[in-house]
């Protein structure tokens, strides 16, 4: 029911010549190239092998709001044992990349009039609940396709909301179940880590008051219900009281 989008074909192809530097963070290079709308993303700089920015690559797909653009599919042109550049596809433009990032905005101004942190948590929450309905084609997977067109998977639901959250300045991480069946958002409140579900509470709302079954909840609660097991660096051993 809830697919999250995670296609990633990998090719790699000899390049004769280049130069390894002094190693930067693979993250923050792929991240700059995407932003960029790169197709093709220079990693000389990170001085890295083919696996680790394939791993990183992976890493960042289902987790980095920037990555939402991307159709998953990379190319690394490597040398030797050093990674090069890679080749990627984009599944949006920078005209619609612009309308999500003109939709995310919006919802940040009126979340940061909201003095606590639960409360512009909630706000966004809702907001994405009331925007969006859950994609059973399995293809809205972008910011975009959720804000601007309406339609959106769990892939969608947490990359948006984490970029808010970004925005907000609110620690929040994407939690991926290690089947890459799912994905849903953590977020820290007052120095405490939180389970929440926009998908599950948006497929659970039948009224015009967004449900809240999935919002601020432990682990414990998760497993409860069709959560099984993650890739999380966080304990959410507790409860929203």
């Amino acid at each position: 029911m809830k697919k999250l989008f995670a296609l990633i074909t990998v090719t790699a192809a000899l390049l004769m010549s280049t130069t390894a530097m002094a190693g930067e963070s693979i993250e923050s290079v792929i991240a700059a190239g995407v932003k960029n709308f790169q197709t093709t993303i220079d990693v000389t700089k990170c001085d890295a092998s083919v696996a680790d920015v394939m791993k990183t690559f992976a890493q960042m797909f289902n987790t980095n709001p920037v990555m939402t653009n991307l159709d998953g599919t990379i190319k690394c042109a490597y040398k030797g044992k050093k990674a090069t550049s890679i080749t990627v596809g984009y599944l949006t433009t920078n005209t619609s990349a612009a309308s999500a990032d003109a939709a995310v905005n919006a919802i940040v101004a009126e979340a940061s009039k909201k003095a606590a942190t639960v409360d512009k948590i909630k706000y966004v929450h809702d907001e994405l609940i009331k925007r969006a309905n859950y994609d059973y084609t399995y293809k809205a997977v972008t910011i975009y396709d959720l804000l601007v067109n309406g339609k959106g998977t769990c892939n969608a639901y947490s990359l948006a909301f984490k970029s808010i959250m970004d925005k907000l300045a609110i620690p929040c991480t994407i939690a991926v179940e290690k089947d890459n069946s799912h994905s849903w958002n953590q977020v820290c409140v007052n120095g405490v880590w939180y389970n929440i579900d926009v998908t599950y509470d948006e497929n659970y709302t039948n009224t015009d008051v967004p449900n809240a079954t999935f919002f601020l909840k432990s682990d414990a609660f998760f497993k409860l219900d069709q959560h099984h097991s993650w890739n999380s660096a966080n304990k959410c051993d507790a409860d929203f009281a």
